[in-house]
């Protein structure tokens, strides 16, 4: 049973979370053991289930009571409901949030460039950042593993917007020193299909490898199209197509395939070149996702542009703060 604290008018108020239920507990100085309902907003007594009212100090207050425990509400629905990475419901969330996933994209940026490194303190020791630099970063890390060892409203060590705001442009600094040549999957690695290809032997690695696109590229390696597992599902209940048998052969499914190039999918692919910096392929994410659209795999060429041959692939996956 999850447990969270409340401060309030200089009360330590304890809120459990009632597993399958919906519900949460609420323990109070001077008050008995009473539920809170969030769907009615209401009180019940935990021993009898009747209503009751608030009779501690917390009822001089009860309009900002009622809002935490909302909060704590809505955090277990986000969390359960997928929204969340995080499982420690604050309503600093969004700070607390912020430190743990800062702290992880900078581990990742930190392993791209030192991979022979084994630790998060080892690859801070050999960053190209200054000494005040590494240990703001330093500190993150401790912050982060603080956060998450305490499973409660409030954090014993947090960090101001002004540390936040310092540590990311550290995070860009980082992002800025990686370019997609540095992460592509590169040339013959990259588990592709030509349109004379069979599609079960192709799907049945895809599965096993857990890969989430197979891109077709043609004998003068340029892209054509993208299978994958969703856009298919979509365009087979939308075109009624519906037989799939071992002679089947991607150049079946062409018209399904080249979506990507049509922009007829929200699932959208880009092309950037090889110097395009690590920050610039997540800013293109995040815009991608503002207009309800998903950037989910980028195709690396000579200059960016679709007409020429592919030299690697990068995944959204492969980008810090998003795998």
């Amino acid at each position: 049973m999850a447990q969270y604290t409340i401060n309030l008018n200089k009360e330590q108020i304890q809120v459990y979370a009632v597993p399958g239920s919906g519900l949460l507990r609420v323990h109070a100085p001077g008050q008995s053991s009473i539920i809170y309902n969030p769907q009615t907003q209401t009180y019940v007594d935990a021993t009898n289930g009747q209503p009751v009212t608030l009779s501690h100090a917390s009822a001089n207050d009860e309009e900002q009571l009622r809002k935490e425990l909302n909060t704590i509400d809505q955090w277990r629905k986000d969390y359960y409901g997928g929204k969340l990475k995080t499982e420690y419901p604050l309503p600093e969330l969004k700070t607390n949030t912020q430190i743990i996933g800062l702290a992880d994209e900078m581990d990742r940026l930190m392993a791209l460039t030192h991979p022979n490194e084994k630790t998060f303190k080892d690859r801070i020791r050999v960053a190209k950042l200054r000494d005040t630099e590494k240990t703001m970063v330093a500190a993150l890390w401790d912050i982060r593993n603080n956060v998450l060892a305490h499973n409660q409203l409030n954090p014993v060590v947090t960090l101001s917007q002004d540390n936040i705001d310092s540590l990311e442009r550290i995070r860009d600094k980082l992002a800025q020193k990686r370019q997609a040549q540095n992460i592509m999957i590169k040339g013959d690695q990259i588990f592709s299909a030509q349109w004379s290809d069979k599609v079960l032997p192709k799907v049945q690695v895809m599965l096993q490898r857990q890969y989430s696109h197979i891109p077709i590229i043609d004998e003068n390696r340029i892209y054509r199209g993208v299978f994958t597992g969703e856009s298919m599902l979509k365009a087979l209940v939308k075109d009624s197509i519906i037989e799939m048998d071992t002679g089947t052969r991607f150049e079946d499914f062409r018209p399904i395939l080249d979506y990507h190039i049509r922009g007829n999918t929200s699932e959208q692919v880009v092309f950037t070149k090889p110097q395009t910096s690590i920050a610039k392929l997540a800013e293109q994410v995040a815009n991608h996702r503002d207009k309800h659209v998903k950037a989910s795999l980028f195709i690396v060429t000579a200059s960016g542009k679709p007409t020429e041959s592919v030299q690697g692939l990068i995944t959204v996956w492969d980008l810090p703060g998003e795998g």
